[in-house]
């Protein structure tokens, strides 16, 4: 079996999820916070693909396909607290931590390195990882918590029915990972890579949740 082959196999169904979204969802009240999260979802599963079958262009790749999963925590947040109603826009500090690390991976030179891969995930190494993996995983959990915290006691019974579903969509692909690195911490080396592959249980719920009339 050809390396990547996973990958490849998940970005033909996030692609197709978002077609979807994009031909059944666009009367969707938080539309265009939906589709940010499953491009960026997409766009990981092919960069990875590519990394893991040539190896020309990993040194422009590797950091992209950082830049790309960067940036997936403070679109989530941004999602979450228009289900909640939150009306402070403390997303933008988000938004301004993924640019400084986007920048950082794009512009450092061998900042993202492809160790090896097999055909359902990959292995990086990567520059400030101890400093990414408390941004990326941290504000995961402060999201999660933060949404199970507003969904109870809410009177609208449609934003309540959505942000139980973006929930489960959460806790779909965090929860696989952890108990992975519970059993066995040295999946740790192969953690980005998994999760995204996880992800695609988040993707399965944004989509179900475009098709839901709200409105």
């Amino acid at each position: 079996m050809n390396n990547g082959i996973l990958s490849l196999v998940l970005f033909l169904i996030e692609f197709s999820l978002l077609v979807f979204t994009f031909k059944k969802g666009r009367q969707y009240p938080y539309f265009w916070n939906v589709v940010p999260i499953l491009i960026l979802l997409q766009l990981y599963q092919l960069l990875e693909f590519i990394l893991c079958t040539t190896t020309s262009y990993s040194h422009i790749v590797g950091p992209l396909a950082f830049v790309t999963i960067t940036f997936l925590p403070p679109t989530g947040y941004h999602l979450v607290t228009k289900l909640v109603g939150w009306k402070h826009k403390d997303y933008l500090i988000r938004y301004l931590l993924a640019t400084g690390f986007g920048l950082f991976y794009a512009l450092t030179p061998n900042s993202v390195m492809v160790e090896s891969c097999n055909p359902y995930f990959a292995i990086y190494s990567f520059k400030s990882s101890p400093m990414f993996s408390y941004y990326y995983s941290g504000f995961l959990v402060y999201a999660v918590s933060f949404l199970a915290l507003h969904i109870y006691g809410r009177g609208d019974k449609i934003r309540k029915n959505a942000s139980i579903g973006l929930l489960i969509g959460y806790l779909s692909f965090m929860m696989p990972m952890t108990i992975l690195l519970v059993y066995d911490n040295s999946n740790f080396i192969s953690v980005t890579s998994i999760m995204c592959k996880f992800a695609l249980f988040l993707a399965m719920s944004l989509g179900m949740m475009t098709n839901k009339q709200i409105m």
